[in-house]
């Protein structure tokens, strides 16, 4: 993937020193418009997208059009750097989407979705969440 192709799955974010990939939302740093942390993500979390360039702009049509193009993918391990990921995905949910915290508690659906998405996920506190809230915040 070139440097002109990563701009295809990323949106320059307004400070201009960030990006977010349009594929799984991931916040990445591009100072001055340097595009390397960008393909080197796109490689590693990414690879369907960054094996052929010219197949970038389908990939990622197909991704945001279907949510079975997820299930095909490989997913990574449950370890804990991921269980942090997740609980930080949480996080920014909760906040950004003004969710109350308790859908840590009473969100049995919520937490089918994320079973089914990853088996191996272990539950998440509401004492977890809240110091992360808190950590933030405070």
């Amino acid at each position: 993937m070139n440097a002109s192709d990563v701009w295809k799955v990323c949106k320059r974010l307004e400070d201009g020193n960030r990006a977010s990939c349009l594929l799984c939302s991931e916040i990445l740093h591009c100072k001055g418009g340097s595009t390397s942390t960008l393909r080197k993500h796109m490689r590693l979390c990414h690879p369907q997208t960054s094996s052929s360039a010219s197949n970038v702009g389908a990939s990622f049509a197909l991704a945001n059009t279907k949510i079975s193009g997820y299930f095909g993918k490989a997913r990574p391990p449950m370890n804990r750097q991921r269980q942090e990921q997740l609980r930080h995905k949480l996080v920014e949910m909760i906040l950004e989407n003004l969710r109350p915290v308790d859908i840590i508690n009473m969100g049995r659906g919520f937490f089918a979705v994320v079973e089914f998405l990853h088996p191996s996920c272990p539950r998440i506190g509401y004492r977890s969440i809240m110091a992360r809230i808190r950590i933030k915040y405070v």
